[in-house]
């Protein structure tokens, strides 16, 4: 369930709001949102610290999970999540009861994670059962995720604002996270023949290459976590459908 509350005494601290809700197997209530900085978060969680952030616009408040027991007397678990520039928006729990969360935030902000490119200001989050490890942690580029959620036994799969449909794969190779008019950092939902393109994902190599409906595109930067490419111009007029990545 995806919905945001208001109350003046959410889990007893003023002004908090609940975006995401779900139920585990014990029947266990997993929780988030965003939170002002008395919400109860222990030394001891995966993400102590409140997160700070640059703009006053969002110091008072950063993104949470937190999970209930089934009579929602007692904290099992609860841990920061990031700043609040948009928080957690919506969560999904997969068949061994990990906890999946999809939002946005400034990177920085984040839960350390070694080995992941920081590609944009939305994230998808995978929580140990318990909240106390990160599963895995990636960004993508605005409006790529953060919008939607759900999980199946083989895949995660996220929605953004721009309609970009995001799906896990457990297959090694190259994947597309966001394709971004360069040099926005903004997924797009639509490219036009000899438009300067940016795509951002992981295992692209040092040498890819980039075919529009067949035709080679000129490419103008290539790293293993961006590819800056000309969308070839004989595509004037032309609508192709979108692929998902």
């Amino acid at each position: 369930m995806n919905a945001t509350f208001y109350a003046s005494s959410i889990l007893g601290v003023p002004l908090d709001t609940i975006t995401s809700i779900a139920l585990d197997s014990s029947g266990n209530v997993i929780l988030a949102g965003t939170a002002v900085p008395a919400f109860p978060v222990p030394s001891s969680a995966l993400q102590s610290s409140f997160p700070s952030y640059e703009s006053p616009a969002y110091a008072t408040y950063a993104g949470y999970v937190a999970k209930l027991n089934s009579t929602g007397s007692k904290f099992l678990f609860s841990t920061w999540l990031g700043d609040a520039t948009s928080g957690p928006n919506a969560l999904a729990l997969d068949n061994k009861g990990a906890i999946w969360i999809t939002g946005g935030a400034t990177p920085a902000s984040l839960p350390p994670s070694t080995g992941n490119p920081i590609l944009g200001g939305n994230y998808i989050a995978g929580l140990s059962s318990d909240g106390s490890s990160l599963i895995s942690l990636f960004t993508a580029p605005n409006s790529a995720a953060g919008t939607a959620i759900q999980a199946t036994a083989t895949s995660i799969g996220t929605l953004g604002a721009s309609g970009t449909l995001l799906i896990s794969s457990a297959t090694a190779g190259s994947s597309i996270l966001g394709i971004a008019a360069s040099p926005a950092f903004t997924a797009a939902n639509a490219i036009v023949a000899r438009e300067l393109v940016s795509f951002y994902g992981t295992g692209f190599g040092s040498t890819p290459t980039v075919l529009f409906d067949g035709m080679p595109a000129w490419l103008t930067y290539a790293s293993d976590t961006q590819i800056n490419a000309v969308v070839p111009s004989a595509l004037a007029g032309r609508e192709i459908p979108r692929s998902r990545s």
